[in-house]
């Protein structure tokens, strides 16, 4: 990473919310997606990021998944909230 040291690079976390129909992608519940602006099926996933002049890496990404979520793909009991901490998965 030195190579690409720069006095103006930042360090980036993105939230991305990624629609998705159906009951066989993991981690699909009904919350807010900041992508389209509404509650819909979809899959949340957190990028960080460094970006410098002439370069830009995605360092790490992770899903979030939700707490409460069963063997047979049933909704979670807190479904349809904007916002919900999922803790250690």
């Amino acid at each position: 990473m030195n190579d690409h040291a720069h006095p103006e690079a930042i360090g980036l976390i993105d939230e991305s919310g990624m629609h998705k129909s159906g009951r066989d992608t993991v981690g699909v519940v009904r919350q807010y997606n900041g992508n389209r602006g509404k509650i819909e099926s979809c899959i949340v996933g957190v990028h960080l990021g460094y970006s410098a002049p002439g370069f830009q890496a995605i360092l790490d990404s992770q899903r979030e998944l939700f707490p409460g979520r069963d063997a047979d793909h049933q909704w979670f009991v807190g479904r349809d909230v904007a916002c919900v901490g999922c803790g250690d998965v």
